[in-house]
């Protein structure tokens, strides 16, 4: 029988609403935190075994409809000749070691392969960041304003453009491995989309991620498009291409019922921090006000936060499966 997450990519009907969370193989867990005490995150990253493992245990363990392979949107970098590293309170760092592409090589592709190999039952998001998003790193780490990315993007000038196509293209690639490695949906990261005024945003959507989205169906996947600080852009996200699009808790999913795209989102995980009740009280609503499109997914509108109590998160993939569609 296929899943209520397969299903609802799809559009099709199913029985209760799917669930899954971003970040949600991270520092909240316990048996995450075990694993991180004798592995850095790029070896984790590196490893096809131990990315799978983690990546089903917190599906397992928080009782959610699908996984969603570990990895780093940096990684895929390594392709057009940059080291990775990963510093403390910095994020990825690249850095710029080779002229050499290898673009036959993904190690998320390789961690979706042994994840489904061991684990296929189970529906397994692949992923990538977002052109945008992975350029912010190239200028701006650890700055949370991307003001160095900003100018340059603003300038649009020929080598700015040209680095972006560049990654683009890359991320092309990458998608594809991962999807011919058992991917059953790709979700684009785009965290940084909503520091952009509007102009600029539609640029990169239409030049950098749109195509990301053709590339993505014409492998008969689905995707998703997740982005912050975005619900001023909702209709320069609708041609981003993408099945579905994931939004953060600054704008009411009703007020997009009668748009034609699968919607996912957007509780505050903030709200899942600090009043667990709140919080399952306020699922409780997003999810009612959606009950009637078999194309929603819940989610939150970002990642699980660290300190958050995992009880509380499984308490609110409970309460979501509760409500009957």
């Amino acid at each position: 029988m296929r899943s209520s997450f397969l299903k609802a990519l799809q559009n099709e009907e199913h029985d209760h609403t799917p669930v899954w969370y971003m970040r949600q193989a991270g520092r909240f867990l316990p048996e995450y935190r075990m694993v991180r005490e004798r592995v850095g995150i790029y070896d984790l990253c590196s490893s096809p075994e131990l990315a799978a493992s983690i990546s089903y245990d917190a599906a397992r363990i928080l009782q959610t409809d699908a996984a969603i392979i570990f990895s780093d949107i940096a990684i895929p970098m390594e392709n057009l000749g940059y080291s990775i590293s990963y510093r403390e309170g910095m994020g990825p760092v690249m850095e710029k070691t080779s002229d050499e592409i290898h673009p036959a090589i993904s190690k998320a592709g390789n961690a979706i392969k042994h994840f489904k190999l061991s684990h296929g039952d189970m529906p397994i998001l692949g992923f990538v960041g977002g052109p945008l998003t992975i350029f912010s790193y190239l200028n701006d780490s650890p700055a949370r304003d991307i003001p160095n990315t900003r100018k340059r993007i603003y300038s649009w000038d020929s080598e700015t453009v040209g680095m972006l196509i560049s990654i683009r293209n890359m991320l092309e690639n990458e998608i594809s491995l991962q999807i011919e490695a058992g991917a059953d949906a790709i979700q684009v990261f785009d965290s940084w989309l909503g520091y952009l005024e509007p102009e600029f945003a539609g640029k990169i959507v239409d030049m950098m991620v749109k195509p990301l989205f053709r590339k993505i169906k014409s492998r008969g996947s689905r995707g998703i498009y997740f982005s912050t600080m975005t619900s001023g852009m909702v209709d320069i996200l609708l041609k981003s291409y993408a099945d579905f699009i994931s939004l953060d808790w600054r704008i009411d999913l009703k007020t997009l019922k009668e748009r034609d795209v699968g919607i996912q989102g957007n509780l505050d995980p903030y709200l899942l921090l600090y009043s667990p009740e709140v919080a399952r009280k306020r699922a409780m609503e997003i999810v009612d006000s959606m009950k009637e499109r078999n194309n929603y997914i819940f989610n939150l509108g970002h990642g699980i936060l660290p300190g958050t109590d995992p009880q509380s998160v499984i308490n609110i993939t409970k309460t979501v499966k509760s409500v009957k569609i």
